[in-house]
Parts: structure tokens; C-alpha cells; sequence
């Protein structure tokens, strides 16, 4: 072995979301352990100067805002232009049983949360994923491919390791594509709690009247608790949680029939609720001058939606406010 790669989160997936990770030496093996989430995010050709082969081996969650999707399509660019042989050990997707759902990633959204060209949920293991994105690439690949028996839920039920901090559960990743979008908004996504993308909420929200109209939309296969919490500081985990410190109170999702919720659906219908409910206190997140939303999911038109919606909420607002007035 000359060197190991690690991703985002680390080599051990202790580093928190955003985390800039330090190279290092692996004193079990004795070579370096290059970051690919610090001052560069793909290998470099020094880095490959003594590499035969590069073996994949990452367990990515169905996602295309997760960057282990990016880090695996840079991984094979760097292989491809320094003449390295990739072997890929294919993993199971957690979350395939839902298929390919949500829109296809536009060109202007491109970014390292969003760097290969599927659906939302691209519904693939990374064996059919690294095939896809290395039509284009021409990489010398060979996929190592997971069995039947791996292939499934049981496999995670049993075998569950935690892919990074706040993906602490199957329970989490399974939550995941339906509340990801909430890191675009000022509302806590659950981080600096132990139930992170499993419950979401502010200091502003009954969560009593947000469960009882979620659960009243009839959506399949979720229900909705109200539920308190109090973000705080869980180092590795998280270092500084949206609403940090200050009671907010909102729902936790529980998924009890997972064939038959529509994780799209269930997304708009949670946004679109908070957003129309509490107009003057909701608000969008952005990171670099972009709206974290949009580099989230690939489009803005999910965004547009919403604003729209908060428009009509907020004039709906202003008309009661005036009929009282008068």
C-alpha cells in the first residue's frame, strides 16, 4: 500500500459536514493518508506517482448533494489523465428501493455538492454509478460488483456502519433526502441533537399545529411527532448548530412504511408548510453569495416555488393584519 485517500469527513468519518481535513500518516500502515477534503479535493499527480492500482472501496447514500458522489468522479478524472488503474468495490445504496426521484442537476448549479449529472436520488449503487460517470471519463476501471445478498436493507440492518457523524443511523439516512433541503433554510435539520435530519424545527414553530397539518396532508408512509430539542455543540459532530443553545420545537419524522413514501413529496410538503406558516420568520441560507438550496438539490426552481408561496402567505398576512387595523 503507498497511500490512502480520504474523503469528506475523514478516514475514520469523524470530521463534521465542511470540515476542512488535515493529511496524515497512517501509523498502522506506514504510508501517507492524503485528504480530499482540505487544500485539494482530487489526488494529485504526485500523490499517484508510485500508484498501480487506485481501489475504491466508499459507501455512498443515494444522494447527489452527498460529496462522496463528487470525490468519486474526481478520483477517476485524476486516474484517467496520470494512467492509473481504478478497482472499484462496489457498495450497496441504502436508499434504492425509492429508485431515481427528483430533478436533474442544471449546469449553473454544478458545484462540489453537486458534480455528476443524475437525479436528486440517482437510485444506483456506486459500481452502476462509477459506470455512468466514467462513460465520459474513459478511466481504466474494474468494478468489483456487491452480491445479491449484500444488494438489500437487511444488509444495512445488520451490518450498519455510519457513513459520516450526522448519518448516525439507518433511521437518519432514510430521513435524509427528505429533510436535506431544510440546511438551505434558517431552520435546525436536527444537527447538534442526536437525531440529526430526524427532527426539524426553530424557536418560532407550535409544533403541536406543524405536526397535526403534516399529518393531516395524508402523506404515505411518514408520521410526524411533535417534539422539543436544544441544539448544542457535539464536537466531530457538530461545531456550531443552527439555533445553538435555544429551545426550538418542531416534528420528528417517523418513516414506518418506506416502500410507499414519495420522499419528494414529503420534502415540498414540509418546506412549503413552514415557509406559508411562518412567513416573516423564514428565511433562506447562503453559502458564497449562492442560495444553499439550489446547490443542494440542482435547480432553482424548488426555491422559486417556495418564494412564491411565502409571497402569498406573507400578503395574506398584511390583509388580516389591516382588517384588524381597521
Amino acid at each position: 500500500m503507498c497511500a490512502i485517500f480520504s474523503p469528506e469527513h475523514g478516514l475514520d468519518g469523524t470530521h463534521e459536514a465542511g470540515a476542512s481535513v488535515s493529511d496524515d500518516l497512517s501509523k498502522k500502515w506506514g504510508c501517507p493518508i492524503y485528504s480530499l477534503h482540505g487544500q485539494t479535493r482530487a489526488p494529485t499527480r504526485s500523490m499517484l506517482s508510485n500508484i498501480d492500482v487506485l481501489i475504491i472501496d466508499i459507501q455512498e447514500v443515494g444522494l447527489r448533494c452527498y460529496t462522496y458522489l463528487s470525490t468519486l468522479k474526481l478520483a477517476l478524472q485524476a486516474a484517467k489523465e496520470n494512467n492509473v488503474k481504478v478497482l472499484l468495490l462496489e457498495r450497496p445504496n441504502p436508499i434504492k428501493f425509492w429508485g431515481q426521484r427528483g430533478p436533474d442537476l442544471q449546469p449553473q448549479f454544478e458545484s462540489f455538492i453537486g458534480k455528476v449529472y443524475t437525479k436528486f436520488m440517482h437510485g444506483q449503487n456506486t459500481g452502476t454509478l462509477a459506470k455512468t460517470i466514467n462513460k465520459c471519463i474513459h478511466a481504466n476501471l474494474t468494478v468489483l460488483p456487491c452480491s445479491e445478498q449484500v444488494d438489500g436493507q437487511d444488509y444495512f440492518l445488520s451490518n450498519f456502519v455510519s457513513p459520516s457523524p450526522n448519518l448516525n443511523s439507518i433511521n437518519a439516512i432514510q430521513a435524509y433526502p427528505m429533510t436535506v433541503l431544510i440546511e438551505g433554510t434558517n431552520y435546525s435539520e436536527g444537527r447538534g441533537t442526536l437525531y440529526p435530519f430526524q427532527q426539524i424545527g426553530a424557536p418560532w414553530v407550535d409544533a403541536k399545529l406543524l405536526a397535526k397539518t403534516l399529518n393531516d396532508k395524508k402523506l404515505k408512509g411518514v408520521f410526524f411527532e411533535q417534539v422539543t430539542f436544544t441544539p448544542k455543540i457535539i464536537p466531530g459532530m457538530a461545531e456550531n448548530p443552527k439555533h445553538k443553545d435555544v429551545e426550538c420545537k418542531g416534528v420528528f419524522m417517523h418513516i414506518y412504511d418506506k416502500k410507499n413514501v414519495s420522499p419528494m413529496i414529503v420534502t415540498q410538503t414540509i418546506l412549503k408548510e413552514l415557509f406559508s406558516a411562518y412567513p416573516q420568520q423564514s428565511n433562506l441560507e447562503k453559502w458564497g453569495g449562492k442560495y444553499a438550496m439550489d446547490m443542494l438539490i440542482g435547480t432553482d426552481h424548488l426555491r422559486k416555488w417556495l418564494v412564491a408561496n411565502q409571497q402569498s402567505a406573507q400578503m395574506h398576512d398584511r390583509h388580516v393584519l389591516a382588517a384588524v387595523k381597521k
